[in-house]
């Protein structure tokens, strides 16, 4: 009789001190990015271990102690500004208390403090943080006479979700353009999105380099980005902002494009796109003037029909190996594409949107 065994190892496995250094001989790192209460470690500058960096300060187990200033410390003078967890290590974590908490989806739960990170909850915790979100909430208007339940509260908070690494305006900006570029499907919604920051991830252009250059200013990339759409927006409901699935879309997009698990590209890999006014005779579009992939032209057809374009997309010019565009899919009514070569797209006005 044959037999077969098994072994399994482990690659990584850590145990701290109360304030988050890590044990000898009881932890094995595995080249693992967090550590200590789920926050990054700064291994690569410090050291293995002597530096862990939370979202606005680093912190310094070794000494218990993070080595910037609170910047809520005016609101706080019974601490030290550079007290890690109020020395509350044992039933407590480190309140960042500066969050706005949205579901991945877009939905809106609510903020805590006066900052504005993102922070997205995870989908199987929804409801058991949103309680929590709401507890926080009412404890901050208390003041300190819920200082503990606030601290509690929020903690539990941020252990079940993880910073998008955006603000609240980088997000709320990003789902305007979403909003206007898109009809109204969801996943056009989120393929407009994933164009977005692909766009980026690639390079950009000269001028269009960050999520503000094309989100908070006029450009040639995103023809959405404007300070009516801006304004309008930010005037809305969190569900009517939600309502075209642009902040679910903005969140998926930017989680995606950091390499964050549970996000997906609904665009295909597409850089570009085009709506109808790429094949209607009442508007001009550089992109007819192109010259397309050959086999762009079956999905150019489809969408020449589909929405009853009067321009003969047949005559434009089509080629198998040099060619400057390609279509990829069509989703709602816009045509997502792949162009070639640098990016010429532009900022139209210097002016960020207020």
């Amino acid at each position: 009789m044959k037999t077969h065994s098994h072994s399994v190892g482990i690659r990584t496995c850590s145990d701290y001190s109360p304030f988050g250094v890590e044990l000898d001989g009881r932890t094995v790192s595995g080249g693992y990015r967090y550590g200590f209460q789920n926050q990054e470690k700064d291994d690569e500058v410090n050291g293995m271990g002597k530096i862990v960096s939370y979202e606005f300060r680093m912190q310094e187990p070794l000494l218990g102690r993070f080595i910037s200033k609170d910047p809520l410390s005016k609101r706080f003078p019974k601490n030290s500004p550079y007290a890690f967890s109020e020395n509350k290590v044992i039933h407590a974590i480190e309140l960042e208390g500066l969050q706005c908490f949205y579901t991945s989806d877009g939905n809106y739960i609510g903020k805590i403090g006066k900052s504005t990170e993102v922070r997205v909850i995870y989908s199987s915790d929804v409801e058991e943080v949103a309680k929590y979100v709401q507890r926080a909430m009412y404890d901050q208007t208390k003041g300190t006479k819920r200082e503990k339940e606030l601290r509690l509260n929020s903690g539990k908070a941020n252990q079940f979700s993880k910073s998008l690494g955006v603000s609240q305006e980088q997000l709320i900006a990003f789902g305007a353009v979403i909003h206007q570029e898109s009809g109204g499907e969801k996943m056009e919604s989120y393929a407009i999105g994933n164009v977005t920051m692909n766009f980026l991830s690639e390079g950009g252009s000269n001028e269009l380099k960050t999520l503000e250059d094309v989100t908070m200013y006029n450009n040639t990339f995103a023809q959405g980005a404007t300070q009516v759409g801006y304004t309008d927006f930010i005037s809305k409901s969190a569900t009517q902002q939600n309502s075209k699935f642009a902040i679910g879309a903005a969140i998926n997009a930017i989680g995606y494009s950091k390499g964050k698990a549970g996000y997906s590209d609904f665009s295909g890999g597409a850089d570009s796109w085009d709506g109808l006014d790429l094949i209607s005779t009442t508007f001009s579009n550089s992109h007819r003037g192109y010259t397309w992939n050959s086999d762009s032209k079956s999905i150019l057809t489809q969408y020449q029909t589909r929405f009853n374009g009067g321009v003969n997309v047949a005559k434009w010019n089509y080629d198998k190996t040099n060619y400057q565009i390609t279509a990829t899919k069509i989703i709602g009514k816009t045509l997502f594409t792949n162009l070639q070569g640098n990016r010429g797209e532009k900022k139209e006005s210097p002016t960020k949107f207020n």
